[in-house]
């Protein structure tokens, strides 16, 4: 291809799909996982090999992508918290994976103009959005970038006479995109489109190149349907059903991609009954004669009709709920990478009608480039304004709530995201809707609990925790939540309890050991505090508050040179923390060295901490003498 058309091809997919997705680089963190991924995520907190390890061996959410979690990790590290970087992270890898799909679709039809065209539908269109402006679904943009890479590194290991370092590394970028996201399963399937595509023929060597993908498959198809009953997210149905929402799923994304409106980041379960079809799957017998006929009928493009609906099909298989998961029956994220498929076959169709000869094919070009044109436009217009859907939590689940009006996971979420803004009152009004509409929505009584407890309404958010366990006697968050209302009541007895039981279902909840060692505090066992306070310690180095608890027990113990060690490190970790400074200088003071205990003291008023009068009237009056 001529560079300069190359060059100003990536120049309109960048300008045209950066337009579209603007609003996104303003967006903030939503109440849809990525308060959980990212925001209230320890783990990509701090760069350590325990924590790496974590990231390899654990599960997020029913899900195993740790290059994922190491990529916010990185981001993390850097940046801290600001949204805007993790959003521009992924539209950065959206805008790659356009390239990708320009140089993959060029190689397969060796045509700019089906290449271009291939690409700006995806570049901008809305069902994208979701996977670029939802930055808990970076799993989806980058495991599409390595999956597409992975694709275009075997057609090369193709066209090069089967050279084995392009294998090898569709191999490797394989192996990480399974790492990115568990849909990445399907690219052996995919293996064998390109070969059918490439008239290579079936054979025993053709096999046995594919096991090592296949192996790859298997071992991370098994891993992802087990986290996802770890989590509870798998759902029992009937054959038949599944049949049916597998339909109904192909359906559903067809309809939506050729119009692209009424987008939501969730879409209930519609009410399949047993032995009834739904309106939609009428339509599924229609498409299949269709694309029959129009297979027979053209044999020129039979080919690429078929490559085409076998990208799209494959792409969907993980996740058109044959296995059924969750309570959304489809998602805008899923088409990512299946659209490609059939982008692709409407790029050749109009690609046919631009090459068709006849006396006003001049004009008829012409009308067609600018009709393309006109459609690329709207659907980035349409992208622009999805994008600033999920400006917040609260937009997003209002969208949903519009759309959805009875559907209680969208006023659950949208009441988190006025928890987290501390509009309490509102989001205590979508949890009563919520359980209103589902009486046994045990997430929905913990979180109106939890907001209750921010109202100081304590017996009330007690009350909602007993709901929630009584749905669900596992649930820590409930234990926890619990033992913190009671030890606000003063009934630290109780809170120890709720403590216990939180540990003893997570042996690892920081917080939970930290409030265990502060009611023990409060009952005077300080040999339990020390105990307490060692392990949050050991959980998490950084966790100062520990210290500056270390340090008050061993001085009430009478320790003060220990506990004018730990007070050391708390300020060794944050100069800035005032509370460490005056309860160093009552530890000096004990140890009877009352210049530094009055240096300390004045520190600490520097850094606005209220310090007793009396204790600093007296530390001076020692100095004087």
């Amino acid at each position: 291809m001529n560079k300069s058309r190359i060059f100003i091809s990536l120049l309109l997919i960048l300008t045209l799909s950066f337009i579209a997705f603007f609003p996104v680089f303003k967006n903030g963190f939503v109440t849809l996982d990525d308060d959980i991924y990212i925001v209230g995520n320890s783990v990509i907190k701090d760069v350590s090999w325990k924590n790496i390890k974590e990231i390899f061996s654990s599960f997020c959410l029913g899900n195993y992508h740790p290059a994922t979690m190491l990529s916010y990790l990185i981001e993390y590290y850097f940046f801290g918290l600001d949204p805007s970087i993790y959003h521009a992270t992924n539209f950065f890898i959206h805008f790659l994976n356009c390239l990708l799909v320009f140089l993959l679709i060029f190689l397969i039809s060796k045509n700019y103009f089906v290449s271009l065209v291939t690409t700006l539908l995806f570049a901008v269109h809305p069902l994208h959005v979701e996977s670029v402006a939802w930055v808990s679904e970076r799993k989806d943009v980058l495991y599409s970038f390595f999956y597409l890479g992975a694709l275009i590194s075997y057609i090369y290991y193709l066209k090069k006479d089967q050279l084995l370092r392009f294998y090898y590394f569709a191999l490797l970028l394989f192996t990480v995109s399974l790492l990115s996201k568990a849909m990445a399963v399907t690219l052996p399937l995919m293996l064998y489109a390109i070969d059918y595509f490439f008239n290579r023929k079936s054979d025993k060597s053709r096999f046995w190149e594919k096991i090592p993908f296949l192996s790859l498959s298997v071992v991370f198809g098994t891993v992802a349907v087990f986290a996802q009953y770890s989590s509870d997210a798998v759902s029992h149905t009937t054959f038949l059903m599944r049949i049916g929402a597998a339909s109904y799923g192909i359906i559903f994304y067809l309809k939506k991609l050729f119009l692209p409106i009424e987008l939501c980041c969730f879409y209930p379960y519609p009410e399949i009954k047993a032995g009834t079809l739904l309106k939609e799957l009428m339509f599924l017998p229609m498409i299949v004669v269709f694309f029959i006929l129009t297979i027979t009928m053209s044999a020129k493009y039979k080919k690429k009709l078929i490559f085409g609906s076998l990208f799209f099909v494959i792409s969907l298989l993980p996740v058109l709920q044959f296995i059924p998961v969750g309570q959304a029956i489809a998602a805008d994220r899923y088409m990512y990478l299946a659209s490609i498929g059939v982008f692709y076959i409407i790029s050749e169709l109009l690609c046919w009608v631009y090459l068709r000869k006849n006396k006003y094919e001049k004009y008829a070009r012409f009308m067609l480039v600018f009709i393309i044109a006109g459609i690329i436009c709207l659907l980035s217009i349409l992208t622009h304004k999805r994008a600033s859907v999920w400006k917040d939590g609260i937009s997003l689940w209002s969208d949903v709530i519009r759309k959805y009006p009875v559907n209680s996971n969208a006023y659950y979420g949208r009441g988190l995201a006025y928890y987290n803004d501390s509009n309490f009152e509102n989001a205590l009004s979508d949890y009563n809707r919520a359980i209103e509409l589902e009486p046994n929505f045990t997430d929905a009584y913990n979180a109106r609990g939890a907001a209750y407890f921010k109202k100081r309404n304590f017996e009330n958010a007690i009350s909602d925790y007993n709901k929630a366990l009584k749905l669900k006697p596992g649930l820590v968050a409930s234990y926890y939540n619990r033992g913190v209302a009671y030890a606000k009541k003063g009934n630290f007895e109780n809170a120890i309890l709720d403590y216990n039981k939180a540990i003893e279902l997570k042996p690892e909840h920081i917080d939970a050991y930290y409030q265990r060692g502060l009611a023990y505090g409060m009952e005077g066992d300080h040999d339990n505090v020390i105990n307490d306070n060692k392990k949050v310690i050991e959980l998490n180095p950084f966790y100062i508050k520990a210290y500056n608890n270390l340090g008050i027990a061993y001085t009430i113990k009478s320790d003060f040179e220990t506990a004018v060690s730990y007070f050391n490190i708390a300020i060794e970790v944050d100069e800035a923390y005032s509370e460490a400074y005056y309860n160093r200088a009552k530890a000096y003071f004990h140890k009877r060295e009352f210049k530094k205990s009055l240096q300390d003291v004045r520190k600490a008023q520097e850094l606005n901490y209220a310090v007793q009068p009396e204790f600093l009237e007296k530390l001076i009056a020692l100095m004087s003498k």
